[in-house]
């Protein structure tokens, strides 16, 4: 998996929203745009080429970034010892998706939506969207 794939995953995986390193990867390919399409990185990626991305990973030196980001996502999706797997192992068999109104519907919303659109398995079809003002 290249770069751009890697910083690709890290975008459609909600675990960016919590982890500044991450955030700052984003921010740091662009910041004019990523201010411009108010921190979504699922607009934010589409924008830039991949030619443009690899140009900006090699001259920032961000691939050691983004790789170590990319694996502790992974480490933590697939590690048996967060609070989800203790407390409620079994809903690994059957998942359950929530979604908190006062979190979700803010001026981020597709990015929520595409994120539920991933839990889904397709980005074909999306939740009913709202006027949230």
């Amino acid at each position: 998996m290249n770069t751009t794939e890697r910083l690709h995953e890290l975008a459609r995986n909600l675990y960016w929203t919590w982890h500044p390193d991450v955030i700052e990867i984003f921010r740091d390919l662009d910041p004019e745009l990523w201010r411009e399409v108010n921190h979504n990185p699922l607009e934010f990626l589409p924008r830039l080429s991949a030619e443009t991305i690899e140009t900006k990973v090699s001259a920032l030196a961000l691939t050691a970034r983004i790789n170590h980001a990319f694996h502790r996502m992974r480490d933590y999706c697939e590690s048996r010892t967060t609070w989800g797997h203790w407390h409620a192992g079994r809903l690994r068999a059957n998942p359950v998706a929530y979604f908190s109104a006062n979190s979700g519907c803010t001026n981020r919303y597709r990015c929520i939506q595409a994120g539920w659109a991933s839990w889904r398995g397709t980005t074909s079809k999306a939740p009913p969207t709202w006027d949230s003002r």
